[in-house]
């Protein structure tokens, strides 16, 4: 249980870096406003910050996984999921919005500083999808093709009054 809650954890404290990002995405204001530049170039920052933060806590996750500390593998790794997902849509809103202010006219070392940082930018949004394909591709979701495997390899299932008392048959063999 207190894997899900930091499970829980992680989506809201994504929520909240995914909000400063797009508040920085102000579609109301004039592209060609240089102040319009800047924000971008924040943003753009700010979602590189987005990727580092999205390593760190799910490298926490993967640590609860190991240290069997996660009550729900299968809800933990959808959070996690849906935290890959808002970061990738939020990319796409920041990218959508550099493209347009970029293309307006701006200063030359204006416009070579944020190259700079879209490159930036474009690595980390490749980095978080290889991610996500990663997460997804090793989390231990629970397959039904590998517990019909299990149950082939360990017989029929028993009730759980059956192991119960056979777990209690081989205490009182053992006391």
């Amino acid at each position: 249980m207190v894997a899900q809650t930091m499970a829980q954890n992680i989506l809201d404290g994504l929520q909240l870096r995914v909000q400063h990002v797009r508040s920085l995405l102000d579609h109301s204001q004039n592209v060609e406003a240089p102040v319009a530049l800047l924000d971008v170039q924040e943003s753009l920052r700010a979602s590189v910050a987005l990727r580092d933060y999205l390593s760190r806590v799910c490298k926490l996750l993967w640590t609860d996984a190991f240290d069997n500390r996660i009550d729900d593998y299968e809800n933990a790794g959808h959070l996690c999921l849906s935290c890959f997902d808002a970061a990738l849509k939020t990319f796409a809103a920041v990218s959508e919005r550099a493209k347009l202010v970029v293309a307006r006219s701006h200063p030359d070392d204006a416009r070579l500083r944020f190259e700079e940082d879209f490159a930036v930018f474009e690595q980390a949004v490749n980095q978080v999808a290889q991610s996500r394909k990663d997460f997804a591709e090793r989390w231990p979701w629970v397959r039904s093709e590998l517990l019909e495997k299990s149950l082939a390899e360990h017989g029929q299932r028993k009730s759980v009054k059956r192991l119960f008392d056979e777990l209690r048959h081989r205490n009182r063999q053992v006391s």
